[in-house]
């Protein structure tokens, strides 16, 4: 994601879904909540609770966003038509996407 400029769609849509989930949170029991509101948008293909330390009272969660959005990244960028994985990679490569930044 952090390819992407700060005025992209994408990244302007995840930092919404992001601030409205967790935006409310007050206290570690909450965290279940978030994370299950993360799951409703339609970008999120899963939401998952990664890590949680009760001494710092912090937690990490795991986002991965829908597949498709990355081609659809791809497509915007490279002005062509991806139509496999395999072609998706190669042209992820060539103009410095990283598909795991995206999720």
């Amino acid at each position: 994601m952090e390819e992407l400029p700060r005025d992209h769609w994408l990244r302007e849509q995840l930092e919404e879904c992001v601030r409205g989930a967790i935006g409310e949170i007050r206290r570690l029991r909450e965290i279940n909540e978030a994370i299950a509101k993360l799951n409703e948008y339609d970008i999120v293909h899963r939401a998952s609770l990664k890590d949680m330390d009760l001494g710092t009272g912090t937690a990490t969660i795991d986002l991965a966003l829908k597949e498709e959005l990355f081609y659809s990244i791809l497509r915007e960028v490279s002005g062509l038509e991806v139509m496999r994985k395999s072609r998706g990679a190669e042209v992820a490569e060539g103009i410095g996407l990283d598909k795991k930044g995206m999720g």
